[in-house]
């Protein structure tokens, strides 16, 4: 977000130049924005999020040359959605949905024609998770949630992308955030507080459950939102 006006914005990583994707205008002519872009896997669109300025975000799609974005999911009545990955075939879109009556679902959306299928609803309420991924072979989903309502510590599950079937894949008094998965698929990164510091660790997980414990990668990593992994 180029948040000199709110728009969508690439950056060229050889020349430094920003270029803006959408052209709302200034902050006085419109208070709407985008937020929590993601690149489409062969890089030639992008997911993102738009405020309305009243209440709600939809989900819009856009080609990287720019161009008139395509409205894939209009909320509204204070229904509040963020987009969190595509799949790995470019077909989906996975987003977190929070409804008026507080219901809160994880979502997939047909990047195609907006069409959207419910993979999990969650009994009780919370936050939304911080990061949610598929796995490389499109077949999960991991995300992280508070222990209990308000807790600040996570647990780590997997679920199927068809919402058939859901593991703990870290369960652990400590908080455990998801970080995703490293390129080669073979399991999950993520941070844990365990040992009193805030370290990498790194989880094998194969057939949809993980495979022995967790190895420690690199100590003291510090806050880390990652955006992904080259």
């Amino acid at each position: 977000t180029d948040w000199e006006t709110g728009d969508l914005a690439i950056r060229d990583l050889e020349t430094g130049a920003n270029r803006r994707l959408t052209n709302k205008g200034s902050w006085e002519k419109s208070e709407e924005f985008a937020m929590f872009s993601r690149w489409s896997p062969d890089g030639k669109q992008i997911a993102y999020d738009w405020y309305d300025a009243k209440c709600c975000t939809d989900l819009h799609v856009i080609a990287r040359e720019g161009g008139k974005s395509q409205t894939l999911v209009d909320y509204q009545n204070d229904e509040w959605m963020q987009t969190y990955d595509w799949s790995p075939d470019g077909k989906q879109i996975l987003i977190f949905l929070e409804k008026k009556d507080g219901t809160r679902q994880i979502v997939l959306v047909s990047a195609t024609d907006g069409s959207t299928k419910v993979v999990k609803t969650f009994e009780r309420s919370g936050r939304l998770p911080q990061v949610m991924r598929f796995s490389r072979d499109g077949q999960c989903i991991a995300y992280a949630q508070p222990q209990e309502e308000n807790a600040a510590e996570h647990d780590i599950f997997l679920i199927s992308a068809d919402g058939s079937n859901e593991v703990p894949l870290v369960k652990h008094p400590a908080d455990d955030r998801l970080l995703g998965w490293p390129p080669d698929g073979e399991g999950i990164l993520f941070a844990s507080d365990r040992t009193g510091s805030l370290d990498l660790w790194f989880l094998p997980v194969s057939t949809g459950k993980a495979q022995g414990a967790p190895e420690l990668v690199k100590r003291g990593v510090e806050e880390i939102a990652p955006l992904g992994f080259t």
